[in-house]
């Protein structure tokens, strides 16, 4: 018998003692053919909203417990969050259901005594519940120290993003970090899309920004699956997708460093000559092969290579544009990895900033007269956005900054472009946190 709550508990633990990615966590255990869709749906809202909600959990579970907080073992810590959320945020969980399972698991997992703190307080919590859900809203929004708590964001992000964007629109990416993020896919081969999708009468909402991308309300694990196994369509999110449609029109054989898992590298090939090839770099064997597998459309035009962005590249030509999908601290995709805001520190973003001017100075040594590099992060963080491209341009001479917002109007107008380049602020649009620019060579 499947017990969604305890696998929800030792997927938590894992993300933490691990340092593993709860996307990649939740699909092995979502796999599982013992599971109905409404296990996988427990499951998904239980273990990521935990993520989300965390810091809260913690402050409101702290001031219920007698003894320090501090001192309770962390898979008791885990436990009262789980419990905590189903009470406070699942409403269709019945409160007897939420005390009751998450005692089984303290017992199973502590001893009685922390059975029976977790019982004393997920019952007085399940008895206020309505006072406790009042209170939720009235938290003070000009408070850093409240707003850390209430959007569960560690204060050094808070105070970052009131100090570079304003209170109101801080408070807003924190909040927008807590949202859903919608389903959104880069579409393959449309006409088996559209018919499956009208098959099983689930609506489409085609991107605004790209000719790619499509959201979908409600899809079911099989669609999703069955997308994926036949190449119809793969999970990505428009911003993303935006980046790669700035290549529009690229000509000739073209270089892209730290591909991953090919998300991009697909949507780059539909959008540049299509006689042209792509020289696709990262330094893992094992995400090379997802993006062979997922890129079945344009594979006689790709050529995957395992290398190192960093160092010398294994060309002597040189390339008319470059794509240099940077990593990051991924801070632009909180909703979709809500651990990573807990990892994550300044100096942690200010390393990142150092790997990304390594990467695209070296990147410039490949490019030929009158091409462009595009630079793409999925973060808003000032170090890795326009601190990276102030460095590049003062240091790196012959090169000039291209003009986004007059390459791509429709972006500037909807507001996701910032003086020359792409600049998305999580939630806008639905979208996820994202930059770029694009340096041409002179």
């Amino acid at each position: 018998m499947v017990n969604v709550r305890e696998t929800a508990l030792k997927l938590l633990v894992k993300t933490f003692r691990e340092d593993a990615y709860s996307n990649y966590l939740y699909e092995s255990a979502a796999t599982n053919r013992d599971w109905s869709q409404t296990d996988r749906a427990f499951l998904k809202a239980l273990y990521f909203g935990v993520l989300r909600q965390m810091l809260l959990l913690d402050r409101l579970i702290g001031a219920k417990c007698r003894s320090p907080y501090r001192k309770v073992p962390d898979i008791i810590k885990m436990i009262l969050r789980l419990g905590l959320y189903q009470i406070l945020f699942m409403d269709r969980v019945p409160h007897s259901a939420a005390v009751s399972e998450s005692v089984t698991l303290a017992k199973r997992y502590g001893h009685q005594g922390t059975a029976g703190l977790v019982n004393a307080i997920l019952r007085r919590y399940s008895e206020e519940k309505d006072t406790v859900k009042a209170l939720l809203g009235q938290w003070d929004r000009q408070d850093p120290a409240q707003i850390s708590s209430f959007t569960s964001h560690p204060l050094w992000i808070v105070e970052r993003y009131i100090g570079e964007f304003g209170l109101e629109k801080g408070v807003g990416i924190l909040e927008a970090n807590n949202g859903l993020p919608p389903k959104n896919f880069r579409v393959a081969d449309w006409r088996r899309f559209e018919q499956l999708t009208a098959e099983t009468d689930i609506g489409i909402e085609k991107n605004l920004f790209n000719k790619l991308g499509a959201s979908i309300e409600k899809a079911p694990r099989e669609l999703i699956d069955k997308f994926k196994y036949e190449n119809i369509a793969f999970p990505q999110d428009q911003s993303s997708l935006i980046a790669s449609s700035l290549m529009d029109g690229c000509q000739g054989d073209g270089l892209e460093l730290c591909c991953g898992r090919g998300n991009k590298t697909g949507a780059i090939a539909e959008y540049i000559d299509n006689k042209s090839f792509i020289c696709s770099i990262d330094l893992s064997v094992n995400k090379l092969k997802v993006l062979k597998q997922q890129n079945q459309k344009h594979l006689d035009r790709i050529i995957a290579i395992c290398s190192d962005a960093l160092k010398p590249l294994p060309f002597r030509k040189k390339f008319g544009w470059i794509f240099l999908d940077a990593p990051c601290s991924n801070l632009g995709t909180t909703r979709r990895h809500p651990e990573i805001k807990y990892r994550k520190t300044p100096e942690a973003v200010r390393e990142s900033a150092g790997v990304q001017s390594a990467a695209l100075a070296n990147a410039a040594r490949y490019l030929a007269e009158g091409g462009r590099i595009l630079y793409a992060v999925c973060s808003i963080e000032r170090e890795e956005t326009t601190g990276v491209v102030e460095q590049f341009l003062s240091s790196t001479p012959g090169f000039a900054l291209a003009d986004i917002s007059a390459q791509r109007p429709d972006l500037a107008e909807a507001g996701l472009t910032d003086g020359k380049c792409l600049r998305i602020f999580p939630g806008s649009h639905g979208m996820d946190g994202f930059f770029s620019a694009i340096f041409e060579r002179r």
